[in-house]
């Protein structure tokens, strides 16, 4: 997503208004960061999303009891606003919650127990088309895949590789996109031509029935395809 020098436009979807207002400062104080609106559930939320046409929207999963989640609302976002990412702030360290904001169609997922840093760079990492894990959270996917031993961790991979069909050089693209790479440094990095790096990108996108580069990325790490990003 190209914005040139103007600000990331972020909406924010949390449903304690205090938690908004906080984050709502946090953010402001970013000079590259502008607020554009805010939510506490998703009623109205596609109407809200058209108004401010965001480039970030920040989206709590957990939007209180009997009302619909912020998964629901991931989907509505990115079915309203398609050129927008999804940022997942969440106090759930499950694997299995990472998994299915994924697959509704989330770019990054972070912890509400993070610091204010990592949430901002969350959020600049998502509005250029990155994918973004709480270092928590990828550490716990990777002994996940990881298991008893190197031995389960690649034959688990073998098993998903398989399942989503996908080439050795569609795996490797997805694993240099997790680790930040972008599609004219994988190109230097495999020898061959930028337009043949997306040509092989757009394919395991579609495989692993993902919208764009970042969910893609999501995806991969979450079904054991890739190691996750490493934050050191």
């Amino acid at each position: 997503m190209k914005k040139g020098d103007r600000n990331i436009r972020v909406f924010i979807v949390d449903d304690h208004e205090l938690l908004r207002s906080s984050l709502q400062a946090l953010l402001s104080e970013e000079e590259t960061i502008e607020v554009v609106g805010e939510a506490g559930d998703i009623n109205g939320l596609a109407e809200k999303l058209r108004e401010s046409v965001p480039d970030v929207i920040l989206m709590d999963i957990s939007l209180g009891a009997g009302k619909p989640d912020g998964l629901e609302g991931s989907r509505i976002a990115r079915q309203t606003c398609p050129d927008a990412v999804v940022v997942v702030l969440t106090m759930h360290e499950d694997e299995r919650m990472l998994e299915e904001a994924a697959r509704a169609g989330a770019s990054g997922y972070v912890l509400k127990a993070s610091g204010p840093q990592e949430l901002i760079n969350a959020i600049k990492v998502a509005s250029t088309g990155g994918g973004w894990l709480s270092p928590l959270i990828a550490r716990r996917t990777m002994e996940r895949i990881a298991g008893g031993g190197l031995g389960q961790n690649a034959d688990h991979m073998a098993e998903a590789i398989k399942r989503f069909d996908l080439t050795d050089r569609e795996v490797e693209v997805l694993r240099l996109t997790v680790q930040g790479a972008t599609y004219e440094e994988i190109a230097r990095q495999l020898f061959v031509s930028t337009s043949q790096v997306k040509q092989v990108a757009s394919g395991a996108a579609r495989k692993l029935g993902a919208r764009d580069k970042a969910h893609a990325a999501a995806i991969a790490v979450s079904e054991g395809l890739v190691p996750p990003p490493d934050r050191h």
